[in-house]
C-alpha cells in the first residue's frame, strides 16, 4: 500500500490563492453589521473594503463588474445593519452608516 503523500507548498499557495478572496469578500457583510453599531462613520470598513465599495458605486474608474454585483453587494452591506448604508462622493469614497 503506498505511503500517502503530504501536500506540497504549492498546493498550499493554490488553496490560499483561492480561499482568501472569498473569505475577504465573505466578511465584508459581518463587517458593516459591527460598523453599523459601534463605529457609523465608516471609517476602518471604507479603509480595509476600499475595492468592494468602489465595485459599488456606478462611477467607478479603476473597477468594471457585471450589473449583478452591484445591487447584490449593497444588499450585502446593509443587511441587518442598524441604519442605512452611504457611500460618500467625494474621493476616497467612505461607507456611511445613516439614520433611517
Amino acid at each position: 500500500m503506498p505511503t500517502p503523500r503530504k501536500p506540497t507548498a504549492g498546493f498550499w499557495i493554490v488553496v490560499a490563492a483561492v480561499v482568501l478572496p472569498v473569505l475577504y469578500v465573505l466578511s465584508f457583510g459581518p463587517a458593516c453589521w459591527i460598523s453599523s453599531r459601534a463605529q457609523p462613520s465608516g471609517e476602518i470598513v471604507s479603509v480595509i473594503y476600499r475595492p468592494l465599495i468602489e465595485a459599488m458605486t456606478d462611477d467607478s474608474d479603476w473597477i468594471r463588474t457585471p450589473d449583478w454585483i452591484r445591487p447584490a453587494l449593497w444588499k450585502y452591506a446593509s443587511l441587518k445593519t442598524k441604519y442605512s448604508v452611504a457611500v460618500t462622493t467625494s474621493e476616497p469614497r467612505r461607507l456611511r452608516f445613516d439614520l433611517w
